[in-house]
């Protein structure tokens, strides 16, 4: 007796698409442990900030007054505006190194010298 999919929808099944849905559970079930991974990680996240953010500012001094630092799971987000390409590559690598951070990444802008606009 044929089930109400493949009576009804005309679903046919063979190995490959069983093992393409297979896949995609197995998929499915490994970021469902990862998401439950973060959040019990995500208690630390404002001590990871106050260490990142030290740790920036440490490095960089007054070249990094206007960057702030985001924790969400382990993984650094920066923000904010640097003077310098390297102020800002540098505080990333910064960040990075910092016990705890699984990945560090940045939406740093930089400020424009040009007076054209």
């Amino acid at each position: 007796m044929k089930g109400f999919a493949m009576r009804y929808l005309n679903i046919k099944f063979s190995p490959l698409s069983a093992a393409l849905v297979l896949s995609a559970a197995c998929l499915l079930g490994c970021s469902v442990l990862q998401a439950g991974e973060q959040a019990a990680s995500a208690p630390g996240d404002p001590a990871l900030a106050a260490a990142v953010t030290q740790a920036i500012h440490d490095a960089l001094d007054y070249k990094a007054k206007d960057i702030q630092v985001a924790v969400n799971g382990g993984v650094v987000m920066l923000s904010g505006w640097a003077n310098q390409p390297s102020d800002e590559s540098r505080a990333r690598a910064v960040a990075s190194r910092v016990p705890g951070v699984m990945r560090a990444y940045s939406r740093v802008h930089l400020w424009s010298s040009d007076d054209s606009y």
